[in-house]
């Protein structure tokens, strides 16, 4: 579990100390709400590469184009570039 505190108690006179104690006795993940939208973006973006990746190339994790596939790709572009 995690405790998202708003940054304007960064400013407002609030112990974070005290919080943060709060957090350790109860097994809480203390965070400024700031961190965590940024956790949340990357969780995101890494999610999305991962289907992404997925998508496209299988679960292999690699971009290689088949040899025989890059062939017929550049004859293709050959092709169109000559008419």
């Amino acid at each position: 579990m995690r405790l998202v505190v708003h940054p304007r108690h960064r400013v407002d006179g609030f112990n974070p100390q005290r919080v943060k104690a709060v957090c350790e006795k109860h097994g809480w993940e203390f965070m400024w709400m700031d961190d965590e939208r940024d956790r949340r973006i990357h969780e995101e973006r890494e999610a999305k590469d991962r289907k992404t990746r997925k998508m496209s190339w299988g679960d292999s994790g690699t971009n290689d184009v088949p040899k025989s596939q890059s062939n017929r790709n550049q004859g293709q572009q050959l092709r169109s570039i000559t008419n």
